[in-house]
């Protein structure tokens, strides 16, 4: 099952799409794309639109899976964080794709130790059980990358 998941922060879109199983994942792509906050919301969730359309056609998966990392301290942030993830949700919907969303704490030493021993911390994890990449590997991605592979069967 193909899977894209998603992370939103600093003015950029991350994400990775794995293949495979919680047991055997495969790291097929990465990226990241920028997407400045609007002061228009409707221009900026129709960019949303357009950038999530453009990823999904470009990844294929099956379904898409984000984090939602709410640390913000103003209503431009929260814009910024929760937006995004409405408009991913309804162009799924659009394409007929199931969509996760999880939290930084769903990411927690309980639910990943049992796939990898000793267990460090969940940047570590995504190293170890879905590998590196060469190019632009951020701690934005690997929350990009847990969201994917928690929605792996």
């Amino acid at each position: 099952m193909k899977i894209t998941g998603f992370h939103a922060s600093s003015g950029k879109i991350r994400y990775v799409t794995l293949d495979g199983t919680k047991k055997a994942p495969a790291l097929i792509d990465h990226g990241e794309r920028p997407l400045q906050l609007d002061s228009s919301r409707s221009a900026f969730a129709q960019a949303c639109r357009n950038l999530f359309v453009a990823i999904l056609a470009d990844q294929s998966p099956s379904c898409v899976a984000y984090v939602l990392s709410m640390d913000a301290k103003s209503r431009d942030q929260v814009a910024g964080l929760i937006l995004p993830f409405g408009v991913l949700s309804i162009v799924a919907l659009d394409q007929g794709k199931p969509v996760e969303e999880f939290i930084p704490a769903n990411f927690s030493k309980s639910k990943l130790s049992p796939f990898l021993s000793p267990f460090t911390d969940k940047y570590a994890f995504v190293d170890q059980v879905v590998g590196q990449p060469t190019r632009k590997w951020s701690n934005q991605h690997r929350l990009a990358a847990l969201a994917a592979w928690m929605a792996l069967p």
